[in-house]
């Protein structure tokens, strides 16, 4: 939890976005069974470095800062596809997929 806290307090103030959430607001948002809730994949920190199934602090909405009701804790894979994209991009983006057998 703590590496979770401490990287996206960098990230706030590296990026100038707000930071109020506190480390009891990510343990309430963590999956209670350890999976991914995008992807469904076990998550677990990686040794000496991230791997896809690392946890990480997602910003639901990238437009906002980090605040408790825009938090969400998925694994690395979930939240690199995610980007700062909306549902309706990644939508697009499947479509194209599936249109092209890779679904």
């Amino acid at each position: 939890m703590e590496r979770l806290y401490a990287s996206a307090r960098s990230r706030a103030q590296a990026a100038g976005v707000a930071f109020t959430i506190t480390r009891a607001d990510i343990r309430a948002v963590y999956p209670a069974d350890g999976r991914c809730p995008a992807l469904g994949v076990v998550m677990q920190q990686g040794v000496g470095r991230s791997t896809d199934r690392s946890p990480t602090l997602d910003r639901m909405n990238p437009m906002w800062g980090y605040e408790k009701s825009n938090i969400a804790v998925i694994s690395l894979a979930a939240n690199r596809a995610k980007g700062g994209m909306t549902a309706h991009d990644l939508e697009k983006i499947v479509h194209w997929m599936r249109a092209r057998g890779l679904a």
